[in-house]
C-alpha cells in the first residue's frame, strides 16, 4: 500500500521545530517498513536525509534492517541514510547492545571505496560514532582502518 502524500509530508514535517503546545502529526515508531522506503526515496539533500534519519528513522524498529539494505544502494541519499542511521543509533540508543554494532563494521569496510562526498562523510560519521561507543568497538574499527600487511 502506497503512503499518502500527506502522511509522507507529515513525516518530513516531523523534523521541523514545533511551537510550544504543538504535537507531531506522525509517530516515528509506527511507520511501516514500506513507509520508511517511501520517505527515504524523497530525499533530495544531505540535510533532509540526516535530519529524518536522526529524528525519525532511528526511533523505528525497522532502522537496523534498513541500514543493512540501504547500504547496498547506488542511490546517494538512500546509501547515506544507512550510515546516518548507524551514526544516530550509536550515539543515541544506549539500549542497543554494543555487539550489535560489530555487524556494521564489515559494511563500513565494504562501502569505504565509494568516493562520493555524501557517502564518505556519512561513513566517517558512522565510524566515529561507533568508535566512541565502546573501547572494543573502537579497536575493531581501527583494525578495519589500518592497512593489512602486504597492502602497499
Amino acid at each position: 500500500m502506497k503512503m499518502s502524500r500527506e502522511r509522507k509530508e507529515d513525516a518530513l514535517e516531523y523534523c521541523h521545530p514545533l511551537k510550544e503546545g504543538e504535537d507531531h502529526l506522525i509517530e516515528p515508531e509506527k511507520l511501516t517498513e514500506e513507509e520508511l522506503d517511501e520517505i527515504a526515496e524523497t530525499f533530495t539533500s544531505k540535510e533532509m536525509c540526516d535530519r529524518v534519519c536522526r529524528e525519525v528513522f532511528i526511533k523505528n524498529r525497522w532502522a537496523l534492517h534498513k541500514t543493512i539494505e540501504w547500504s547496498k544502494s547506488d542511490k546517494v541519499y538512500l546509501k547515506r541514510a544507512a550510515f546516518m542511521i548507524m551514526a544516530g543509533l550509536a550515539e543515541e540508543n544506549r539500549e542497543l547492545k554494543n555487539s550489535l554494532f560489530k555487524v556494521f563494521i564489515p559494511i563500513l569496510e565494504r562501502e569505504k571505496s565509494d568516493e562520493r562526498a555524501e557517502i564518505t562523510e556519512a561513513i566517517d560519521l558512522a565510524r566515529d560514532a561507533i568508535k566512541a561507543r565502546h573501547e572494543r568497538l573502537r579497536k575493531k574499527v581501527e583494525e578495519m582502518e589500518s592497512p593489512k600487511s602486504g597492502d602497499s
